[in-house]
Formats: C-alpha cells, structure tokens, sequence
C-alpha cells in the first residue's frame, strides 16, 4: 500500500486455529522457501530500490502469538527468560522504535540472538538497524468479525470485504504477473 512518501508492504501468516510462533518460525526456512526474515528483508529491499525516497514499511501479520516455549540463542550469560516473546519485547520492540543500545552490534544478553535473525535476513550489518525500524511484526492479529458490526453496516462489510478478497485472488493468479496497482487501477477493478 503506497503514500506519497510511504510503502506498506504485508506478509500475513496465519494459523487455522492460531498458537505459538517461534523465533525458529521467523528464521527458518522451508524446502526452497526462505526464512519469512529473509522474505522480509528481500522484499524490504527490492521496493527501496523501486521507490527511492519513500519509507518502506514491511509488516509481518500473524494470528498466532510469540512463543514462550522456545530456547533462543544466547551468549555466556543469557538473559532470563530467553524465548521469543522476551525477546520481543525486551529487544525487538525498543530497537524497532529507534530506542539506541537495542539493537545488532550493541552490547546486550541477546546479542547472539540479533546475530542469529541478522545472519537469517541475509542482511548487512550497515543495512540491519535500518531495517528493523522498518519491520514490523504484528502478532496476535484478531480479524475483524463480521458480528462486530451493526445491522445493514455488516452486510456491505462481508460483501465488500469478499469482493476484495476475489479480486486480489485473481489478480495474484493473472498470467500477467501483476505485482502493482495504482488505487485508480484497483477501484477500476472492483468496479468502484
């Protein structure tokens, strides 16, 4: 989704029945599939080059919530608890709002961790603390129930909302490849 000096781009990851997301989820890859960081930073890449001068934002949605199962890695003296969900909120989020000492390079009980998640981007070190400013990683994500909104409001809602599900499921699976769309060419193909 585009602004005039902002990119949003999504990668949603969701779970029938929702769960744990791991730290091992988020680095690792699957088959020929790379690891949903190195998804990220690829995207977060590939649209800095195509939009010079905006600020791209990639976000990470999932139903499921951070893990306090896993053992992340840690250095001689881990911090305490050392899973995913403490991670985030004792690393991620104050490096993620630009807060110093938090992120990769800064001394820290999770500096094996950033190690581990930047080795996985396949990120730079010089292009790492701009990135995790630009990544953010929503988990928990509850949808919207249709049940929430009142009377005639929830009918238009289900019916809009299938009908922009249908048009960007066969936009995706256009032979076209059709990877961008301007809000003219989207409100033309919905009929809006």
């Amino acid at each position: 989704i585009g602004t005039e000096s902002r990119v949003d781009a999504f990668q949603v990851k969701s779970s029938l029945y929702g769960g744990n997301f791991s730290f091992s989820d988020l680095t690792r890859g699957t088959g020929s599939e790379p690891s949903l960081i190195a998804q990220l930073a690829d995207g977060w890449r590939r649209l800095r080059v195509v939009r010079p001068g905006y600020r791209i934002v990639v976000h990470l949605i999932s139903n499921q919530i951070p893990s306090v199962a896993d053992h992340l890695p840690a250095d001689a003296s881990p911090p305490s608890p050392r899973h995913f969900s403490a991670f985030l909120e004792q690393a991620w989020k104050p490096a993620h709002a630009g807060l110093s000492g938090y992120g990769f390079g800064q001394p820290s009980a999770w500096a094996h961790t950033w190690e581990s998640l930047r080795t996985s981007s396949g990120l730079l070190k010089e292009e790492w603390e701009a990135f995790i400013r630009d990544c953010e990683l929503e988990f928990g994500h509850q949808e919207l129930a249709a049940e929430e909104i009142a009377g005639l409001a929830r009918e238009i809602f289900r019916t809009d909302l299938d009908h922009i599900f249908q048009f960007l499921l066969k936009t995706v699976a256009d032979p076209k490849k059709i990877i961008e769309l301007t809000r003219d060419q989207l409100l033309v193909g919905l009929e809006w």
